[in-house]
C-alpha cells in the first residue's frame, strides 16, 4: 500500500515587504514538527541525512543563524524574569552590568518591565511565554 501523501523536495516561496519569506510546517501531532525545528536549529542531531542552514551543516545550535523559541517556555523557576533573560548573555560570557543593562532594555517591549524582579510562579502563563 502506497502513502495516502508523500512530499518529496516540493518547495514553495512567499515574499513580503517586512519578512521576505517564511516557512509553515503542519502536520498531526506526533509527526516530526519539533524535532525536524531541532535538527534545523542544532538542537537534536539527525539519525541519518544532514541539515544545512546558509549552506553550511548544521554541528549545534549557532544562535546567528537560527533562533528557538520553545513551546513550553522553560524559565529556571529559581531566577527572576530578568536574570532568566540575562541567561543566553550569560552563556556568551558578556559581563554581568552589560548583561543586566540588556536584559532590562528588552523586558519593555515585551511589556514586562514592571516584573523583571518576580519569578516565574508570579508570572501569567502569556508572560512566561514573552520571557
Amino acid at each position: 500500500m502506497s502513502d495516502l501523501i508523500a512530499v518529496d523536495r516540493v518547495g514553495k516561496r512567499y515574499h513580503t515587504r517586512s519578512a521576505g519569506e517564511f516557512c509553515t510546517l503542519i502536520g498531526p501531532s506526533g509527526c516530526g514538527k519539533s524535532t525536524l525545528l531541532g535538527m534545523i536549529g542544532g538542537l537534536v542531531a539527525p539519525d541519518a541525512g544532514r541539515v544545512l542552514v546558509d549552506g553550511r551543516a548544521v554541528a549545534g545550535p549557532d544562535p546567528r543563524h537560527v533562533a528557538t523559541v520553545f513551546q513550553d517556555p522553560g524559565l529556571f523557576p529559581w531566577r527572576t524574569a530578568l536574570e532568566n533573560v540575562e541567561f543566553g548573555l550569560e552563556l556568551q560570557g558578556v559581563p554581568r552590568g552589560r548583561r543586566r543593562a540588556v536584559a532590562t532594555e528588552l523586558l519593555a517591549p515585551l511589556g514586562l518591565r514592571d516584573f523583571g524582579g518576580k519569578y516565574p510562579r508570579e508570572l501569567s502563563g502569556g508572560s512566561k511565554m514573552s520571557t
